[in-house]
């Protein structure tokens, strides 16, 4: 297997846990900029790996933000008529280690990520988030090949991210979420 200390993984979270919200439990606020109820969750387990378990991830940089919709395609996150939330978020995602690993054991210990969506009425109500998930197994590993031309994609569309989240003593395991007005490109979800 190959190995590597700069890895690229695309997360198609294409089925969900929880309660999508209808586009009515969005507030106006929320509806005009939805990054206020979007969050991604780094679920890093270097345990599931059978070597370098003691691998830190120092930096992480979103390539695709997941959700901005790029013409002709399925995913990303957009509203459509009174219906609601529309596709699914498929981040794309750079990881630097400070070690070289196995990239399929890497992509194990890393598959169980995901996207949460929860507004201010399901948080009034108690409602948990409705959770955007890879349950299928399509998470993957990213040629060089294949990053550079997602890459060429993403500018092209204007949806080149390339925010970038340093951790020089490594990303905390089991769950490090990032809210989506840190890193989503859009404020608003919109095929227009």
């Amino acid at each position: 297997m190959p190995m590597s200390d700069d890895i690229t993984i695309r997360f198609p979270f294409t089925k969900g846990d929880g309660y999508l919200p209808g586009k009515s439990e969005f507030s106006d606020d929320e509806l005009s900029d939805i990054r206020i109820c979007l969050a991604m969750s780094i679920c890093w387990e270097p345990d599931e790996m059978e070597e370098n378990q003691d691998a830190k991830i120092i930096s992480l940089e979103f390539l695709y933000d997941g959700v901005t919709y790029i013409e002709g395609n399925d995913f990303g996150y957009w509203f459509e008529d009174d219906d609601g939330l529309y596709g699914y978020p498929a981040p794309i995602v750079r990881f630097k280690l400070d070690r070289m690993v196995d990239v399929e054991q890497f992509r194990t210990s890393i598959f169980t990520s995901s996207f949460s969506v929860i507004t201010a009425s399901m948080e009034e109500t108690g409602e948990a988030p409705y959770y955007a998930e890879d349950h299928n197994g399509y998470t993957s590993v990213l040629s060089e090949y294949e990053r550079d031309e997602w890459i060429e994609k993403l500018k092209k569309n204007n949806t080149l991210c390339g925010k970038i989240f340093n951790h020089p003593d490594g990303l905390p395991e089991c769950g490090y979420s990032i809210p989506a007005m840190d890193f989503v490109l859009a404020s608003g979800s919109s095929k227009d």
